[in-house]
């Protein structure tokens, strides 16, 4: 049995928010914290929300892809998640297919998310 089953709920609420997020923007707060972690964190964050917003994230078939690891947590954060467990699911040449499962700060809701973190490219000399 799944420790952690995903809460149709909890998918629903994050498709929802990050369909806001996506078509409204981020908080000034947001914005703000999100510079704080790098160079074009705040658009691959919004990358992301969009994806969601376009199905994507919850299944294996359908990853989220492009946003990293970092900008994945950045962007689960500003949703009110953080990660409960995190396992690698496939690794292929496009890169490390990763499963999280996700729980809501507050009401304890859980998701599972899956997120390819593509391979860097060889940097050339």
């Amino acid at each position: 049995m799944d420790e952690y089953p995903h809460d149709l709920t909890a998918q629903g609420y994050i498709e929802h928010k990050a369909s806001r997020m996506a078509e409204e923007g981020l908080g000034e707060r947001a914005v703000a914290w999100l510079r704080s972690g790098g160079e074009g964190l705040v658009a691959v964050v919004l990358d992301g929300l969009r994806q969601i917003q376009d199905g994507c994230g919850f299944s294996e078939e359908q990853p989220l892809t492009g946003i990293g690891i970092s900008g994945f947590h950045r962007m689960m954060a500003i949703l009110g998640f953080r990660c409960r467990q995190q396992s690698l699911c496939s690794m292929s040449e496009e890169g490390m297919l990763d499963r999280m499962v996700m729980q809501h700060k507050v009401t304890e809701m859980v998701a599972r998310m899956y997120n390819l973190v593509e391979r860097p490219l060889p940097q050339r000399e």
